[in-house]
């Protein structure tokens, strides 16, 4: 027998346990109001075999981002079916907070949608609004839609509870948004915040000062500031790290900072950092002492 296929196998059989593929199919609802710790993707390939691949190593969701990638509403469909086959928690990050783009990805099957540079109370209402029908919101009615299974019965029973079948998580990424949090978090239909470092090291001077120390020390006390606004508000907190590069020592951190799910980083990075190892590898096979060099 072949040994790596053995070891395939066992390790497919140890992460794809019929007790771990049933908690990953819950709705992404479910899973925040459990408060169960979660662990996802941010997906820039656009890639539907990345999606499934996601899927099968046994994340509980992943993020299929349209503010800084190429791809439409349309292309977003077919990433949320491959995320759908393998049990993954389908999450779009819409460009801009825009009523149609929430409402559309919604119909599309989305279990949430991440709203980028959500500052405010008001932002925070036109976001959870776009993803309830009137009188509660202004989300357009249409059953022929993959959200309800192209079914009336179903889409009446959706539309009747939006809340429980959708998150709509705002993006936590300004001093200014930190400084609200406590009324953002308390609006109707906001159960869960994505805090993103980068973008609030920004908002704080990183591109004048680079990403110094004294910046991150300042990014962090941000994401404990959410954390413990999320604890007096019963809302759920995911989080994007700002290093990679040791995941077991990131997310034990993040966890002990309060947060419950982490978004650890983008699919092209890490083929980025994986291929960089083995054109490293390759140039130390070549070059032994050019390796020891650098190390």
């Amino acid at each position: 027998m072949d040994k790596r296929q053995g070891t395939d196998r066992s390790f497919r059989e140890q992460s794809n346990s019929t007790e771990n593929m049933e908690d990953r199919r819950l709705k992404l609802t479910d899973k925040i109001k459990q408060n169960k710790k979660m662990i996802g993707l941010e997906l820039y390939s656009g890639s539907p075999h990345n999606v499934e691949i996601i899927g099968e190593c046994g994340f509980d969701f992943t993020m299929l981002d349209t503010e800084h990638t190429e791809y439409d509403t349309g292309h977003i469909a077919h990433l949320i079916r491959a995320a759908d086959s393998f049990g993954l928690s389908p999450v779009v990050r819409v460009k801009e907070l825009n009523e149609v783009l929430i409402m559309k990805t919604l119909d599309r099957g989305a279990q949430g949608v991440i709203v980028p540079r959500v500052n405010s109370v008001e932002q925070a209402r036109r976001a959870a609004s776009a993803a309830a029908f009137p009188p509660v919101g202004v989300r357009g009615m249409c059953p022929d839609v993959r959200a309800a299974r192209y079914r009336d019965d179903i889409w009446l029973e959706y539309a009747r509870n939006p809340y429980d079948h959708v998150a709509i998580i705002p993006l936590i990424e300004d001093y200014i948004a930190v400084d609200n949090v406590d009324a953002i978090m308390k609006v109707d239909g906001i159960n869960a915040v994505l805090f993103g470092p980068g973008d609030y090291a920004v908002s704080i001077g990183a591109v004048e000062e680079g990403f110094s120390p004294e910046i991150m020390s300042k990014t962090r006390d941000a994401l404990r500031r959410v954390c413990d606004a999320g604890a007096r508000n019963n809302v759920y907190v995911f989080a994007i790290p700002l290093e990679l590069r040791d995941p077991s020592k990131t997310i034990n951190e993040m966890f002990d900072d309060g947060v419950s799910g982490v978004l650890f980083g983008t699919d092209t990075m890490h083929f980025q950092m994986a291929a960089n190892r083995i054109k490293h590898s390759f140039n130390g096979v070549l070059n032994p002492a050019g390796l020891k060099a650098v190390q």
